[in-house]
């Protein structure tokens, strides 16, 4: 298993900020995502699929939280909380195997 800092040094190994730095981005565009998707909601124009919106809450599942909790977006839609609650299971089960096998 590798160490996430370099040896020696306090500071991250590049590789560790590209993973944090991409983890980051990921959560930013699922927020993003829904906070358009709102907004099309709002004013009656194409929306982002339910399909787009659980892929990316994989990979970005604390956008997708705060999507959901701070937008009250998709609130009253059992099915999709549902789906969002396996999205983030099967997210989490990624990260921990991300980190177990790096």
């Amino acid at each position: 298993m590798r160490p996430s800092t370099a040896i020696g040094s306090g500071e991250p190994s590049k590789m560790g900020r590209n993973a944090i730095l991409a983890l980051l981005s990921a959560n930013l565009i699922c927020l993003c995502l829904h906070v358009f998707d709102k907004h099309r909601a709002r004013t009656g124009g194409r929306r982002v699929s339910e399909g787009r919106l659980l892929r990316w809450s994989v990979v970005g599942p604390v956008g997708a939280l705060l999507g959901v909790w701070l937008l009250r977006h998709k609130t009253r839609k059992t099915r999709y909380l549902v789906r969002l609650a396996g999205a983030l299971v099967l997210s989490a089960a990624m990260h921990i195997w991300l980190l177990l096998n790096r």
